[in-house]
């Protein structure tokens, strides 16, 4: 529904914020980037597309963000595919998505930017063997606002008792992933 659209939005320009003052991370590129306009709306992806060098180490901070009512039922929509978000094939091919916008990118003189040209140059090489080179980490943070159930402490707390419980399907990739999740309950979420 539209109304869904609309907060999906404000989740993704709330998840920026959050990478970007807490983590000081710098982003790739802007999502608004990657709207369709045959669709009237984003493509399909990551919702963030955030990059730290890292000492010479990228770390790609691909995270994805979710407004519903109920936390539980964010965390479920998140977790139910996290198999797909965490692959290979579904990372490869949203670095292909982004070298579509290389022109847009913010990322002057890294390995990424390094990676993407190479693979521009020569669209036949592996881009996760590209990254496992380097010891590049995929980051995946997942943003889950929700309205508060009782209290703040109360709904974050039901949230982590909520994932620690979850059967979380299995998923497979070649270079090192971190997986964490930022709460931010509200009082209304309409």
């Amino acid at each position: 529904s539209e109304k869904c659209q609309k907060l999906g939005f404000y989740g993704e320009i709330l998840l920026y914020a959050m990478l970007r003052i807490f983590y000081n991370s710098n982003a790739a590129i802007s999502r608004g980037y990657f709207y369709h306009i045959l669709e009237n709306g984003e493509t399909k992806g990551f919702d963030a597309y955030h990059f730290i060098d890292n000492n010479g180490t990228p770390e790609l901070w691909f995270g994805e963000a979710k407004f519903y009512q109920n936390m539980n039922s964010a965390i479920k929509s998140v977790l139910d595919k996290i198999d797909i978000s965490l692959s290979n094939n579904y990372l490869r091919e949203n670095i292909i998505a982004l070298n579509e916008h290389n022109n847009n990118f913010n990322l002057e003189g890294t390995k990424l930017q390094e990676i993407v040209l190479k693979w521009d140059n020569n669209p036949d090489i592996n881009i996760i063997e590209e990254l496992k080179s380097c010891n590049g980490k995929l980051i995946y943070p997942i943003f889950i606002v929700g309205q508060i159930d009782t209290d703040y402490d109360t709904t974050i707390k039901k949230a982590i008792d909520y994932i620690n419980e979850y059967t979380i399907p299995e998923y497979s990739m070649d270079i090192e992933v971190s997986i964490f999740f930022i709460f931010l309950p509200v009082i209304n979420t309409a």
